[in-house]
């Protein structure tokens, strides 16, 4: 089967595929609040935390009924710091899913050995991001 890329709203574009049509999906959505790519409604510039954390729950609820039974999903987030103070987005989305009926089969590292320097100077360069391995079951 030939390899296809889906570009659109995740939501819609997620909706056009049948269900349990697909083996993995590998993503790495906008983080909160760190970048404006020019699109309404777009994925990580909603008002609080929790709209962004709600909007990956209905990003991953279209994602389970695409998702085949064995499938599996790899979802990379890196964090988000307000004033001054770490707000563990990646964490609170893994639960949040797995409240919704995800399975969080582990959280991955990923090292990164040649990290941006960070405008910050009171805090260590952040040179990780995570990577949460999902299943349906």
């Amino acid at each position: 089967m030939p390899h296809k890329i889906i570009s659109g709203d995740s939501i819609e574009s997620m909706r056009s595929l049948p269900a349990q049509s697909i083996d993995t999906v590998i993503t790495s959505p906008p983080y909160y609040g760190l970048r404006d790519y020019g699109k309404d409604g777009q994925i990580g510039l909603e008002e609080t935390p929790e709209e962004y954390i709600q909007k990956m729950v209905e990003v991953f609820q279209e994602v389970r009924r695409i998702l085949k039974d064995e499938g599996t999903v790899w979802l990379n987030l890196g964090d988000t710091y307000v004033d001054k103070q770490l707000l563990m987005i990646p964490h609170k989305v893994a639960i949040a899913l797995q409240e919704d009926g995800w399975y969080v089969r582990q959280d991955i590292v990923w090292a990164k050995s040649n990290p941006m320097p960070e405008p910050a100077k009171d805090r260590c360069v952040r040179a990780h991001e995570y990577f949460f391995l999902l299943s349906k079951n």
